[in-house]
């Protein structure tokens, strides 16, 4: 299986490497961008799977970052990474494309998730709505909740199938 690919978009230099280090040894392949052109030119190189882009107090064009991104290639998911003060960006973002925004300090097994889930969004034919119900089963879970999240999704089938 081929591992996930990750940028991670982030001005802080060390924070950059801490991150790309743990999501490395967690399988992924991870790399780093500092800026916008940084993050263009590594898109172009090598198309990632999943994008991770924090965005930064007072930087309001880091959206502008993430209009790029779903421009040059729609099918590319991007989490954001919100810190104090851009909670409000965060939500915009969502409004923009990104599937979803996670607060700074990040919880890494919440973020590891994410990019599962991320990466499921953007291999996984069909109805996207579908995925979130399927999350666990792909993050490889217990298998009681394996269990209940397939009933779930087997219930939620006619729904989806014959919509009233």
């Amino acid at each position: 299986m081929q591992s996930i690919k990750v940028l991670l978009i982030a001005g802080e230099p060390e924070f950059s490497d801490i991150l790309t280090d743990r999501l490395r040894s967690w399988g992924f392949a991870a790399v780093a961008a500092g800026n916008r052109e940084e993050a263009m030119e590594a898109i172009a190189l090598s198309r990632p799977d999943v994008v991770v882009l924090s965005l930064r107090a007072g930087h309001g064009h880091d959206l502008d970052t993430l209009r790029l991104i779903k421009n040059l290639d729609p099918a590319i998911e991007v989490l954001l990474l919100t810190c104090k003060g851009t909670a409000i960006d965060g939500m915009k973002g969502v409004e923009q494309g990104a599937l979803d925004c996670l607060p700074q300090p990040i919880d890494l097994g919440v973020l590891i998730e994410k990019i599962r889930l991320a990466h499921a969004r953007r291999t996984l034919p069909g109805d996207r709505a579908a995925v979130p119900l399927l999350a666990p089963l792909l993050a490889g879970n217990d298998w009681p909740e394996m269990c209940a999240t397939l009933l779930t999704c087997l219930q939620s089938l006619p729904e989806r199938l014959f919509p009233l």
